[in-house]
């Protein structure tokens, strides 16, 4: 039996990484995207190379190490730079998560197996097309602002990300289930177990 693949989404501050992290307690191996390709920035020569060639001697540190900050300030500044930063970056992260679920089918003995992983950017990127199920998770409006002015935010640089993002309510619509994260925990535990169920029951029951 295939492997299900899951993307899992939101708005920022809406409690992607909440419902991620309930989904591996539930059972369900999460991937994310960002530390996919955290992992290939630094280790990757390919990507390594395409960084060189689009930020110049500001993409590293003297250490070697890549220069977070300044990559992100850069890109987020210039359309241009960013596209080239995301055709660097995103084939490799595609190509692990890939790599991932061909190891857990193989690994299943032909039974039920999924994989998550969390992109923030799943549906802005057309990057639903390569999952079997897309969740979103979303919440109000105050309570997504709310959370993101707590992490140090301010309006302008929440309005900066904004803008390369869909509104949350519209990637409730383009989603296949959607949870809804106001802050109860326990709310938000309980639609990802009986989620997690019913896509184990439909997808064992798929031809």
């Amino acid at each position: 039996m295939k492997t299900l693949k899951i993307g899992l989404t939101g708005g920022m501050g809406c409690g992607k990484s909440a419902a991620g992290a309930i989904f591996r307690e539930l059972g369900l191996e999460v991937l994310d995207a960002d530390a996919l390709a955290r992992r290939a920035l630094s280790e990757n020569p390919k990507v390594r190379a395409g960084l060189s060639e689009i930020f110049g001697g500001r993409a590293f540190l003297p250490d070697g190490s890549p220069n977070r900050p300044e990559i992100a300030r850069m890109a987020f500044s210039d359309r241009e730079k960013l596209a080239a930063l995301e055709a660097a970056v995103h084939p490799a992260v595609r190509e692990a998560w890939t790599q991932r679920a061909r190891e857990i089918q193989n690994a299943s003995g032909g039974g039920f197996s999924a994989l998550a992983v969390e992109i923030p950017l799943l549906f802005e990127k057309g990057l639903e097309k390569r999952f079997d199920i897309c969740i979103t998770v979303f919440c109000s409006e105050a309570t997504r602002l709310g959370r993101l002015r707590k992490r140090g935010m301010s309006p302008e640089e929440i309005g900066a990300r904004d803008a390369f993002q869909l509104p949350p309510l519209e990637k409730v619509r383009l989603a296949s289930v959607a949870l809804f994260n106001e802050g109860d925990l326990d709310f938000l535990r309980r639609q990802a177990a009986l989620t997690l169920l019913n896509l184990k029951n439909r997808w064992t029951k798929t031809p």
